[in-house]
């Protein structure tokens, strides 16, 4: 009996929090790119980037087609110690993109060691960050700089959407569009839990007076730990900006095993969280997955447990396709939808193993250890 009563407890407590996501979403008003005045602010782009040279061009060109114009923002790119040809195609740029300056790490390494050295280049006060494999909509900046001169948050997260032309890729995809619009979602009740590198946007100032040691101690998480500080201070002045035009794309990862691995990296972060919201949702999530992990297995011994385990799945599925319905519509994320059962069965079982791999093994990525 009480075993009966724990997975009611875990299912009513996952409804709370995705019907909370729900009205979160709802209570985000879309963002139209209008004229921004004469408050335009200069924009300082800073990119990290190791091993891209499969990306980079892409993503430099996309930049010097930007609406905002070369006038509005710098492109600081900085090299993290890249083995392949990254450096060199990117310098191949210099001459023909004025605004693209480029530095490379000498003594330190990481993601957040670049950043920061890019933001000590940097000339604006509103910086905004992306990664290297990521190709933004050709207004992206100017939506960023007509948002930060509307609202004047300390912190933007931009939304992040993943494409493919395979079966897996397009349940990461799915997955991913979870992800981002849950994160989206939770700054609108005001609790901000989740963003992406890819896509944020945030103050200079704000940034040089960060003295949170748990952003700078930790070797990833260039991204939530640096909302996590902010959200310290500024919680209710952290938005996600819920445009098309904001939009970054990136790709999904080629094999199952880069993508155990980058999640595994992203799960590693979560042993370091010490914020309520992301852990009563992490922790809620988890065991929802794995009360329904365990009822699949325990099947083995009786029959009832196929019942309780349809029946939990469905409850889920439930709420979980109402809120990504509705979200979808938002950036034409429609067609995913069809991977919505597949994708539900794949992180019952997916989600219990990473959480438990992230926290418990080592992690490398690009050839290095990750934590």
């Amino acid at each position: 009996m009480l075993y009966f009563i724990i997975i009611f407890g875990i299912t009513l407590l996952y409804f709370i929090i995705i019907i909370s996501f729900i009205y979160g979403w709802k209570n985000i008003n879309f963002y139209k790119k209008g004229h921004i005045g004469p408050s335009f602010p200069f924009i300082s782009l800073v990119i990290a980037a190791r091993n891209e040279e499969k990306n980079i061009s892409n993503l430099i060109n996309a930049l010097a087609q930007q609406s905002i114009g070369a006038s509005g923002f710098e492109i600081i790119l900085v090299d993290d110690h890249s083995t392949d040809n990254t450096l060199q195609i990117a310098k191949s740029f210099e001459s023909i993109v004025k605004n693209l300056t480029i530095h490379s790490l000498k003594e330190n390494t990481g993601k957040k060691h670049a950043i920061s050295l890019g933001i000590k280049h940097s000339n604006g006060n509103l910086i905004v960050t992306t990664d290297a494999d990521c190709i933004p909509h050709k207004n992206w900046l100017e939506t960023i700089a007509g948002f930060y001169t509307l609202h004047q948050p300390k912190l933007i997260i931009g939304p992040v959407l993943m494409r493919g032309n395979s079966f897996f890729k397009k349940i990461q995809a799915l997955d991913f569009f979870a992800l981002m619009t849950s994160g989206g979602a939770a700054t609108g009740i005001k609790k901000p839990i989740m963003c992406n590198g890819a896509n944020l946007a945030f103050e200079k100032e704000s940034y040089l007076e960060l003295t949170d040691p748990q952003y700078s101690k930790e070797v990833s998480g260039d991204d939530v730990f640096l909302m996590l500080s902010l959200k310290k201070n500024y919680q209710d002045n952290i938005l996600f900006l819920k445009s098309e035009q904001a939009t970054v794309i990136t790709e999904p990862e080629n094999s199952f095993i880069n993508f155990i691995a980058q999640r595994k990296r992203w799960a590693s972060k979560s042993k370091s969280y010490k914020d309520f919201d992301i852990l009563f949702v992490s922790v809620t999530v988890l065991l929802m997955n794995l009360s329904l992990l365990t009822n699949l297995i325990l099947i083995i011994f009786s029959s009832c447990f196929l019942w309780i385990f349809l029946l939990q799945l469905l409850l889920k599925s439930m709420v979980d396709f109402i809120f990504l319905y509705d979200t979808s519509f938002d950036f034409k994320q429609q067609k995913l939808l069809k991977y919505f059962l597949p994708a539900q069965i794949f992180n019952v079982v997916m989600i219990p193993y990473l959480a438990i791999a992230g926290i418990t093994g080592s992690i490398t990525w690009k050839g290095r250890n990750a934590m």
